[in-house]
């Protein structure tokens, strides 16, 4: 107090300032600056650094100082004061924007609920406000400044509703962030505090970057100019348009304002982020999109790391994205990628398609979905054409090391598809794993767990090929279904893979069914655990005629077959005309003791090798198909009792059968099916009237008369009894002149007949083999073997056999009553 007295405070203050400037370094601009404020005094604080070259200065570096302004916000109320009485819309007029909200009396039936409508169309249309809602009172306000320069205005539209509506506008306090802040070249721009551009459009020059240190921009456009952006994965862009390409390597959601906590919605900051970046990363989060997310062409989808697993319990996760009602996520057009991401639906009751990979021009191509995990959809991965009539081709689509679980199907379906791969999946789960449409799509290393109905099924002109892939029926139901069903499906391959059957299941049914189906092949494969009546492929479950123009080689090779508890059936219902088209080699099948497990089963054109059968009591042949009564009948290999008959210009020749296809193609028209037994020698005409007629239409004599059975049988006369008959009925028409009255290839009218008894009975012994070379046949007519057929052999003078050929049933068949029995074929001796 004594200094203060003697000097005054006047003095002693500029005593203090001259000394503590004496003692102060003063700041050097560089790092530190001084700047006068408006009260005269000078206040030091952190350097900007200008884009200055030739003083060595590097880039240039600002940081964005607050800009505190009062911004006028122009705000519109509208009050619901009556509810609809009618249907119809209301018109709303905001600020020059026109909006129309539908309303149905019978539902919008409070004032609040009409609000509700309101605020969901005003949201989408009016982009420039934020809207809200308080009980009937809806409140629009502009997101930057501006009044309102047109006065809003309300129509109900003869519903019957009613709306007040007031405009005003208010004064709020905005961090405002104008061009002239960011205008300097090769320039580092820190942002640390929140600022609101206030609609503007900033350029940016060239070579600058964005460095966000804890604040964000909002409301306006950025044109980019190739500027470097870094941030944190956190909130920086708030209803920001990016234009102009932005050189980083990847973004965050978040930037967009992506919460990722399972139940905000985010849609809105992915499609933000996919609209402006191509490679999007996302946390090790939980993100709900409630519309359907299409991902551009060339983006890439990102998760935090590869195998995505979570614990429901602990939330304990790495990416999750859960879609809502509205959809999944799209895949268009081209090159685009999705990996490391855990997909789950938010609403497991109404969970559809999780990915669609979808045409959105005549090609869509390199797709890829790598290390992601689907489960609880309805369908998991689905090839969906959008195109209408125009042509849909799906290319190079590959899903790698993926494993998905759904409800029901994984639908892989386009018009055309190349190249199309599945690799290193896991299919588990599912009532029906995969099914396959038209294209070809390649499985390697895959694995198929099913529940319910089956692994695959595949739709006409498929071509699948599936290598080294572990397929498992996870169900011990009865009746759980086929594993594999082509109906019309051509070229599917199943290479060194493996088919397990649950081993308490006691009647699955089937592994394998096929209908008109081509090409199918099994090779190097391991089957078990079928426990059924029929595991191998149900060809043509209908048993329709197929030709070979519908069908092609089924072929099984180097297969095991083991552990069946019940009857196993190699191959059942294959039409006769497609024998030559089946092949079986070198397979092994191994049974449960004590159980009849396997049976070759109806018609197969070549013995496959059986090998390694614990006790040869556990396996039979059934006596169909080509079997003489001894063995089985190899007739790709036949020379013995059957030929196809046909003529080389005038001279009468004889093929084997394995070389009729070639000779058939080279212009050679058959005659019909030679047929030597020993000293009988017949040729079995390769087409027939299936229209019913009667033996005569009057009992007479014709002089074949066979009273005794015995007799019938060694009446093998039929060319003299056919004669007989047509002379004793002078010309009028009978089964006898009708066979008679027959010609075809080289062989003409006259030296066909209707055949004796005891032919009749040689022709039904060899039914099944005369058949399959009928099949070879072009346009041929295969013998009916459960039909009964008239003979030339008569019983009495109103009576004649008749026989069928599948049990050899005959009977004396009245003349006039036989009405319903078809013609028999034709037959001659050999010329």
């Amino acid at each position: 107090m004594k200094i203060l007295d003697e000097l005054g405070v006047a003095t002693l203050w500029e005593k203090i300032k001259n000394y503590v400037s004496e003692k102060v370094f003063n700041p050097d601009d560089e790092d530190l600056v001084a700047e006068e404020t408006t009260g005269g005094t000078s206040v030091m604080k952190l350097a900007d650094r200008s884009y200055s070259p030739q003083n060595f200065s590097g880039k240039g570096y600002k940081i964005l100082r607050k800009n505190i302004k009062p911004v006028s916000l122009a705000v519109t109320k509208i009050v619901v004061s009556s509810v609809p009485t009618s249907d119809g819309y209301m018109s709303f007029i905001i600020n020059g924007v026109e909006s129309h909200v539908d309303v149905v009396a019978s539902t919008d039936t409070t004032t609040e609920k009409v609000a509700a409508k309101i605020v969901l169309k005003l949201t989408e249309s009016m982009v420039e406000y934020e809207v809200s809602q308080n009980t009937s009172t809806i409140t629009l306000t502009r997101k930057f400044g501006g009044k309102v320069s047109i006065a809003s205005s309300f129509s109900a539209v003869n519903t019957g509703s009613s709306c007040s509506i007031i405009d005003s506008t208010k004064q709020e306090l905005r961090n405002i962030l104008t061009p002239t802040m960011m205008n300097h070249p090769n320039t580092i721009y820190e942002i640390r505090y929140d600022f609101d551009l206030n609609g503007e459009n900033i350029e940016m020059q060239e070579g600058c970057a964005l460095k966000f240190e804890g604040g964000s921009l909002a409301n306006g456009t950025i044109d980019a100019n190739h500027a470097i952006l870094d941030s944190d994965p956190i909130c920086i862009f708030k209803d920001i348009i990016l234009s102009g390409k932005i050189n980083t390597p990847f973004v965050y959601t978040e930037w967009f304002g992506a919460q990722g906590d399972g139940t905000t919605d985010d849609t809105k900051a992915f499609v933000s982020a996919l609209s402006t970046f191509r490679v999007v990363k996302l946390l090790k989060k939980a993100y709900y999109i409630s519309e359907s997310l299409k991902i551009p062409s060339g983006c890439t989808l990102e998760g935090s790391s590869k195998g995505p697993e979570w614990n429901s319990t602990t939330n304990d996760c790495n990416t999750i994205i859960k879609t809502g009602k509205s959809g999944g996520i799209v895949l268009a057009g081209k090159f685009t990628t999705i990996k490391n991401i855990a997909f789950s639906p938010m609403y497991k009751d109404n969970a559809k398609s999780c990915i669609t990979i979808s045409t959105e021009s005549e090609w869509t191509v390199q797709h890829r979905i790598e290390d992601c995990k689907i489960e609880s959809y309805d369908i998991g991965i689905e090839f969906l054409p959008t195109m209408g009539t125009a042509l849909n081709v799906f290319n190079s689509i590959h899903i790698n090391s993926c494993k998905i679980g759904v409800k029901n199907v994984n639908q892989v379906i386009g018009d055309t598809s190349y190249s199309n791969q599945f690799n290193n999946c896991s299919f588990w789960n599912c009532n029906k794993s995969l099914y396959i449409g038209n294209g070809l799509y390649e499985f390697i290393s895959c694995g198929l767990q099913i529940q319910n109905v089956s692994a695959f099924e595949f739709v006409p002109l498929c071509n699948a090929h599936f290598t080294s892939c572990h397929i498992e029926c996870d169900s011990a139901l009865d009746n759980n279904g086929s594993v594999i069903i082509a109906s019309g499906a051509k070229n599917i391959t199943f290479s060194s893979c493996e088919f397990i059957g649950h081993k308490n299941a006691e009647a699955n049914i089937g592994w394998f069914y096929t209908d008109n189906s081509s090409n199918i092949s099994l090779c190097n494969c391991d089957i078990s655990y079928y426990n059924t009546d029929s595991i191998f492929p149900l060809v043509n479950k209908n048993n329709t005629e197929l030709s070979d123009l519908n069908a092609g080689l089924i072929n099984i090779t180097n297969c095991l077959y083991r552990k069946s508890k019940k009857k196993t059936y190699i191959l059942e219902n294959i039409p006769l005309n497609l024998l030559h088209l089946i092949r079986i080699d070198n397979v092994i099948y191994q049974s449960i003791s004590n159980i009849t497990s396997y049976i070759i089963h109806r018609r197969f054109s070549k013995i496959p090798s059986i090998i390694g059968v614990i006790d040869p009591t556990t396996y039979e042949f059934i006596k169909y198909g080509l079997y003489d009564g001894n063995h089985y009948i190899d007739l790709d290999h036949s020379t013995g009792k059957l030929k196809i008959a046909y003529h080389n210009g005038s001279y009468p020749q004889a093929a084997n059968l394995n070389e009729w296809t070639s000779l058939q193609s080279s212009g050679k028209v058959a005659d019909g099916v030679l047929l030597i037994d020993g000293n009988k020698k017949l040729i079995i005409s390769p087409t027939q009237d299936y229209n019913a007629i009667i033996w005569a239409s009057s009992n007479k004599d014709g002089g074949t008369i066979k009273s005794n059975r015995i007799d019938a049988v060694n009446d093998n006369d039929g060319y003299s009894n056919t004669a007989s008959i047509n002379a004793a009925y002078n010309g009028e028409t009978t089964a006898a002149s009708i066979c008679l009255k027959y010609s075809n290839g080289s062989i003409g009218a006259g030296d066909w007949w209707l055949p004796s008894f005891g032919e009749m009975l040689l022709i039904s012994a060899y039914v099944k083999d005369i058949n399959y070379a009928l099949s070879l046949i072009k346009d041929s007519d295969l013998i009916s073997e459960n039909s009964i057929y008239w003979t030339s052999t008569e019983a009495s003078e109103s009576t004649a056999y008749a026989l069928r050929p599948s049990d050899l049933y005959s009977e004396n068949k009245g003349f006039s009553k036989s009405v319903k029995v078809p013609v028999v074929r034709a037959i001659t001796s050999l010329i």
